[in-house]
């Protein structure tokens, strides 16, 4: 009798007794049948994404609760909600940005000029296309004392994509502005040209170049 109060006792106190609510006043024919009611559910095996899952009561031998779903999904959504919005103080933003910044630089060159001529008739010069460059915009001014606005400014080399010269007069003194886009190679020679046909004073020319 005394050794089956103690396997009683020990079956209250436990965990399992417990959450079936015995107690010491259950009689032993209560015990065996709230044990006899919990379910063997065997393994438990379950994943899933945003989602809950109500376990049923019962035992289980035992099994995985997989949240690796529901965290793949939430950092792939956080990582293209990031990607989606402008975070200046970002390390990857502020690093494309340089990237961005660094590859634009290179993208072009910019090649300045500038001319003054006196007693000539023409005010020349030529610049040779970088490697990698495949397009030419040249801007252009002369400054003209004299001139009857017979030939201004032009450019060769390179193939003409477009073309425009505008030349006004003001006093003794002729302003021509041109503009041309052109494709070259590498190599090319481009020239641009100031002229001042049929008379020898003074030429002022400057612009630039811009290889792309």
């Amino acid at each position: 009798m005394q050794s089956f109060n103690a396997a009683k006792s020990k079956i209250i106190s436990s965990a399992l007794g417990v959450v079936l609510g015995l107690t010491a006043s259950t009689s032993l024919a209560d015990i065996a049948t709230k044990i006899a009611s919990i379910v063997n559910r065997g393994t438990l095996n379950w994943s899933a994404s945003n989602t809950t899952y109500s376990i049923p009561a019962g035992y289980y031998s035992d099994g995985t609760l997989d949240s690796r779903p529901s965290y793949t999904n939430g950092y792939n959504a956080g990582v293209t909600a990031a990607d989606n919005r402008a975070n200046v103080n970002s390390a990857n933003y502020k690093a494309g940005y340089n990237a961005g910044v660094a590859a634009g630089k290179t993208s072009y060159s910019i090649v300045p000029y500038s001319k003054e001529t006196s007693g000539t008739l023409v005010n020349s010069y030529s610049l040779t296309v970088p490697s990698g460059k495949t397009r030419a915009i040249v801007i252009a001014s002369a400054h003209i004392v004299n001139h009857n606005l017979n030939n201004g400014i032009s450019c060769t080399g390179g193939s003409t994509i477009t073309e425009k010269i505008i030349c006004k007069k003001d006093g003794s003194y002729d302003y021509c502005s041109y503009y041309r886009e052109c494709t070259v190679s590498p190599g090319n020679v481009l020239t641009i040209t100031a002229s001042n046909t049929g008379s020898t004073h003074a030429i002022y020319s400057s612009g630039c170049v811009v290889f792309i």
